[in-house]
């Protein structure tokens, strides 16, 4: 069940990436002249980032038992409030840019 918590936060932690990945794309667009559109491709990030979550928490509790659940989950937690933070902040940029703002 732990295993299962572990992928749902690894795909939040996702969600924040492509966020911010979308958002610093349409920065770029915008400081080169182009219409802000870009995107995010999700295939590479949606299996590996997962899978790579369970097995160090897999690999740490064979070690250690439930220690691989405590780090995994502080970093994964860590990871989605800085990405949280650098989107706010990317956001903030993008707005100033955008033309007619």
């Amino acid at each position: 069940m732990l295993y299962l918590g572990l992928v749902i936060l690894a795909l939040i932690s996702c969600g924040v990436g492509f966020g911010l990945e979308v958002v610093t794309g349409n920065i770029a667009h915008i400081k080169n002249g182009r219409e802000p559109n870009a995107g995010a491709a999700i295939l590479p990030a949606i299996p590996i980032i997962p899978a790579t979550y369970v097995l160090a928490a897999w690999g740490l509790n064979y070690l250690y038992p439930n220690l691989g659940y405590m780090v995994v989950s502080v970093y994964g937690v860590l990871s989605i409030a800085i990405g949280v933070f650098q989107y706010r902040k990317a956001r903030a940029t993008l707005e100033a840019l955008r033309p007619g703002a």
